[in-house]
């Protein structure tokens, strides 16, 4: 997944909200609540990233490392998938 482009799916609309994101599925009538951490992770994807871009954008912001973040991101990304939230492309 390192080396793959994660892009959100259209047609989603989300909305900031002291920190925290809600992401809309209206075609489908479904919505999520997002924490600070998982928005911050969202936020990144705002363009297509490596996992590595994510990971890189993330570590300068907080206080984690590579090793630490990295699973953290992969467990996030893989559930968002099966979601119907991301994609992932060579």
């Amino acid at each position: 997944m390192q080396d793959m482009l994660i892009e959100r799916i259209a047609p989603l609309t989300s909305v900031a909200m002291d920190g925290d994101v809600i992401i809309a599925d209206i075609s489908v009538g479904r919505g999520f609540a997002l924490n600070s951490s998982a928005s911050s992770v969202w936020n990144a994807l705002e363009v297509p990233k490596t996992l590595d871009q994510v990971c890189a954008e993330l570590c300068e912001t907080f206080d984690v490392t590579p090793e630490a973040c990295r699973p953290a991101v992969v467990s996030l990304i893989e559930e968002w998938r099966a979601l119907g939230l991301v994609r992932t492309r060579d």
